[in-house]
Parts: structure tokens; sequence; C-alpha cells
């Protein structure tokens, strides 16, 4: 197991290939130069943090499993100090490079289970991450891989029962929303949620705010050099986000004023959480 914190790594560009042989479309996986340019950022913020003694915003988590040099799996997160939540970008296995060394994804979620309860994740309170809907038999089994080595792993998933949608990045990329599962790992999880496989509505708003506002939305807009937009562009970009995450679930912000989507107030307590698959 190692873990990556600067971009001259030579195994990033492997764990880029674990990932796309794990079944992520090319078009959805950043290029190896941008997550160069991504590591060396964090390990400054994290050098910068360290001699301040403030806190960073965020901070990346990357983690390769290797037998050797081989990568057999890999795992990119960021941790938001903020909300104190990590979104899982990118997760996968290759288990043809480690043929009978056993599963590589399993070393992950081991490390990944002692940093949540011990480490350098411990403040976090919940993980989000988006997967594909099960169209295919490929996204099938991937969806049950995670799921499965969640529960192995004690960690309680569902799927938040809204019609989500990827966010477009891209201003041009607008109508390009992808449909997608949004996924989120309480942590710890009440067990009156579980049990009734439901999430209160604030718990879905924190949710849906994070995505869509800290990861989708505000994480740019201190870094107008990734865009190189216009403050009127930003502006368009963050209202489109907004207007999306109200309509991907409106029932979580029928009680608050911003929503310009709602016309009645909703008396909905909660929103469906699905446990599983098996």
């Amino acid at each position: 197991m190692r873990q990556i914190s600067a971009g001259d790594d030579a195994l990033i560009e492997a764990a880029r290939a674990v990932w796309r042989r794990a079944g992520i479309p090319e078009a959805e996986l950043d290029p190896v130069v941008d997550v160069r340019e991504w590591m060396n950022e964090h390990r400054l913020r994290m050098q910068e943090a360290a001699r301040s003694g403030k806190a960073e915003r965020f901070r990346e988590y990357f983690l390769v499993s290797t037998r050797g040099e081989m990568v057999g799996a890999a795992l990119w997160a960021t941790y938001y100090t903020g909300p104190r939540l990590l979104f899982v970008s990118y997760l996968g296995q290759d288990v043809t490079k480690l043929g009978s060394a056993g599963r590589p994804v399993e070393a992950i979620y081991r490390r990944l289970r002692r940093d949540l309860e011990g480490g350098e994740l411990s403040g976090v309170v919940g993980i989000a991450f988006e997967i594909d809907t099960p169209t295919t038999p490929r996204a099938a089994a991937r969806r049950r891989l995670f799921f499965r080595e969640c529960r192995r792993h004690g960690l309680t998933v569902g799927t938040l029962a809204v019609p989500y949608v990827q966010p477009p990045l891209e201003l041009e990329g607008r109508s390009d929303a992808v449909p997608m599962s949004l996924c989120f790992i309480p942590r710890p999880c009440p067990p009156e949620w579980a049990s009734r496989g439901r999430l209160p509505i604030d718990a879905a708003r924190n949710v849906l705010d994070f995505v869509f506002d800290d990861v989708y939305g505000d994480a740019y807009n201190d870094q107008p050099d990734l865009h190189d937009w216009t403050p009127e562009q930003t502006a368009r970009h963050t209202a489109h986000l907004r207007e999306t995450k109200m309509r991907v679930c409106p029932t979580a912000y029928a009680r608050t004023s911003e929503n310009p989507v709602i016309d009645r107030l909703s008396n909905e307590e909660s929103i469906g959480w699905e446990l599983g698959p098996a």
C-alpha cells in the first residue's frame, strides 16, 4: 500500500490505467498532467498549512494498492475540512495485475477504514460518491463490488432516491449533465437511518449542498485560473448548479426561501436512502 502525496510520483499514471481498465470511461478521467499538477498543489497546501498552523480547505487522499511496482487498485478522494465530508472521485481495481495475490481493492478499504477510525480522516462525518446507474452488466458488477466491500468493512452505504445528475464542469456542457446515482456513507450511521432506509431532510440537504456547492461549485470560485472564467460566467455557472440541485431533490429545499423551483411546501421529513445491492 502506498499513499501518493506529490505529482512526481511514478505510480500516478499506473493508477489512471487501473481506473480505465476498471471500466471508468476515458472521458471521465482527468489527464495525467492535470493530476500531477493538482497533487503538487496539494503538497504545497499541506506545507503552507504546517507553516501557518491554519487548516487547509481541502486535502487530497490518494491510495494505491501495490505489489512491487504493479498497481492493482487505486483510490482518489478529497477531504473537505469545512463540512468534514469526503468525496470519492475514482476507485477501481485491476485483478489481472495481481492474479492469485487476492483482491487488491480490499487493501484500499482496510487502509481507508483505519484512517477513518484513528488516522488523518478521523474527522470525516460522511463519504459521498457517484456511481454509474446499473444499465449494463459491467456497471452492475462495479456497483455490487463497491457496496459489498463497504459492508465488509463496516461502512453503511445507500443511494439517495433522487434523479441525480452529475453536474457539468464547463459552461458549454450544461446540456451534458450525466444521470448517475449519488451514494452516501454516514459516519457513524444512526441505526434508525439504516433500519428505515431513509435520510432525514437535513442530512440529505447537507449531502446535496456538499456535492453541488463544494465539489462542483464553490471549490472553483476561488481558483478562476482553472477555467479562465469571468466573474459573470462563474456566477452563471453557480446559479445553474443551484437550480439543478433543487430540481434533483425539490423536497430537500421545499422549506427554503431560495428555491425558485418549488411552488408549494412539502411535508416530507425524509427521503429514500436505498441500501444494497446485495
